[in-house]
């Protein structure tokens, strides 16, 4: 009721007296508080309650992530989405892009992969998703982690939805594969040799080295 009234400060010391007790209908109050700080700004409030619900939220998690980004605040924003993944929070497309979106502000190459990772064992990354994991990874272990998902999942990559940004994957993991096999017929001096000039090679130099046969009898 005193949340509901706008009287925040003095909800949240009532709420206060109740710490170190748990269950639903704390749970159930501290939502409430939650809501009630949101509307009059008081984010650091917000922050503290949600950080103290025992379930994972995904609507307040990512309403509140957002308020923090927007400020210019990505540390704690990713601090509130991982949180919400510690507490076993399912991997929203929304969440996901949120966390991708602050680990790449962040430089946090890990922490976009391990996001990234967590999305793709449950449903196809999107183009947002890999635009973001691009950023803060870069485009080969962008690749790398959607083939490697893609095995896992025993699932075959997809453009049925006319994603470029898959399209472009598909294509760049076949030319690196194509410019590791060049790699592999490589000579020894460094010229790099087709690979049926490679294998004409090797048959040219079995022939040369049976011996040649002079005299009678030849």
């Amino acid at each position: 009721a005193l949340a509901d009234a706008g009287d925040v400060p003095l909800a949240e010391a009532w709420l206060a007296q109740l710490t170190g007790r748990s269950g639903e209908g704390i749970d159930d109050l501290r939502r409430v508080l939650f809501d009630a700080s949101m509307r009059t700004n008081d984010v650091a409030c917000a922050e503290q309650q949600l950080a103290l619900i025992s379930s994972p939220d995904a609507d307040r998690t990512q309403k509140l992530a957002e308020v923090l980004a927007e400020s210019g605040d990505p540390e704690r924003a990713r601090a509130v989405l991982q949180s919400y993944v510690a507490l076993g929070g399912p991997p929203s497309p929304e969440i996901t892009t949120s966390l991708l979106s602050v680990c790449a502000s962040l430089n946090d190459s890990s922490g976009a992969e391990a996001a990234a990772i967590a999305f793709a064992a449950v449903a196809e990354l999107n183009d947002l998703h890999l635009s973001l994991l691009r950023h803060a990874v870069g485009d080969l272990r962008t690749e790398a982690i959607v083939l490697e998902q893609s095995f896992a999942s025993g699932h075959p990559l997809s453009t049925d939805d006319g994603s470029e940004l898959m399209a472009d994957v598909q294509s760049n993991a076949t030319s690196n594969a194509r410019e590791r096999l060049s790699v592999a017929s490589t000579t020894s001096t460094g010229m790099r040799v087709p690979a049926s000039r490679t294998s004409a090679s090797k048959r040219s130099s079995t022939v040369s080295m049976v011996p040649t046969m002079t005299g009678p009898g030849a």
